[in-house]
């Protein structure tokens, strides 16, 4: 009983992704359709919040599939903070500066200052004890080519 339980929703989460797939195809076509070329940037209003069924096909399809960057946003949460922090990642995903060490300004870090170096960060973020359902979530942040050979502009 519980195996023909668990094939049974297996199937039915398969053809949820199916659905899914179909419909963000439908929507890529459609977008491709109304621009002279292939887009390197789209903005994405959601109906919903950023979990939205459609956002992990929507970003693997345009990001993975065919190396657009996208920012997708959620209109029920837009006020300054939020437009900001989106025009940030924006900013970042086109290859834009948001920020300089100030010691790339008057690099001093002896070896690390003299060539191009690469400085990485990594976290992993486990879920509370107690909900082993919660997944970890590990993330990595880099910062190439230290000190910069950008100029950024600073206030």
């Amino acid at each position: 009983m519980g195996s023909s339980l668990l094939r049974a929703g297996l199937v039915a989460k398969k053809a949820c992704e199916l659905g899914l797939e179909v419909r963000v195809e439908k929507m890529f076509e459609d977008v491709q359709s109304k621009l002279p070329g292939p887009p390197k940037f789209l903005l994405c209003l959601l109906p919903e919040r950023k979990n939205y069924d459609l956002y992990g096909p929507w970003k693997k399809k345009n990001l993975a599939d065919f190396g657009i960057v996208t920012q997708c946003m959620a209109p029920t949460r837009v006020n300054d903070q939020y437009l900001t922090n989106c025009l940030l990642k924006i900013n970042t995903k086109l290859g834009g500066l948001n920020s300089l060490l100030v010691v790339e300004q008057n690099p001093s870090i002896p070896l690390v200052s003299k060539v191009p170096t690469i400085i990485l960060g990594m976290d992993v973020s486990h879920g509370s004890p107690g909900h082993s359902d919660v997944p970890s979530i590990a993330a990595i942040i880099f910062y190439y080519c230290f000190p910069s050979n950008r100029k950024a502009h600073l206030p």
